[in-house]
């Protein structure tokens, strides 16, 4: 079997539009809130700001990977660095691609730095981070949520509801 030409590459404005369809394509669980969520805002954040990393992985000159963490303070070490999105389009999943992107994004960071991340525990993706020498601590993950997407949805759901109602029972000019 060939084995396909493999980049990390630095992230640009021009790639956002493949950063939100790998992602979407990655995490398919939040297809439902596509509509709503400004993922090509957020993917131009990680890009454009100077304490953040956006990186992706190319195979055969195509993006296929996208990484994308953020650096914080820290007590410890110089700084932490956080790592929010690490997403590998399904069809190139299993290859080793996603190691290949983490091995190639820790030699990119410089310096004394301590790398953490959120992952559901005893999950595929928590076994692939073991495998960096990742481990759970006794922290828990909290997050006040502002937002009841399922409510938001059913809210909107109702809504274009009532609005096709409205425009069917209008008569036509």
């Amino acid at each position: 079997m060939e084995e396909n030409k493999t980049e990390f590459v630095k992230l640009t404005e021009n790639d956002i539009p493949d950063c939100v369809q790998i992602y979407f394509s990655a995490f398919k669980i939040l297809e439902q809130i596509r509509p709503f969520y400004n993922a090509a805002r957020y993917f131009g954040k990680y890009i454009s700001d100077d304490d953040k990393f956006a990186y992706g992985l190319k195979c055969d000159d195509k993006l296929v990977g996208i990484m994308v963490a953020i650096q914080l303070p820290a007590f410890f070490s110089d700084y932490t660095i956080y790592i929010d999105v690490v997403a590998i389009q399904p069809e190139y999943q299993h290859r080793g691609l996603g190691t290949k992107m983490m091995n190639s994004f820790f030699e990119s960071v410089s310096g004394k730095s301590a790398t953490s991340l959120n992952t559901y525990k005893n999950s595929e993706p928590y076994k692939f981070y073991q495998q960096f020498r990742f481990k759970d601590d006794e922290i828990v993950h909290m997050e006040r949520e502002y937002i009841d997407v399922n409510e938001l949805i059913k809210r909107l759901e109702n809504e274009v509801a009532n609005l096709r109602e409205k425009n069917s029972t209008q008569p036509s000019e």
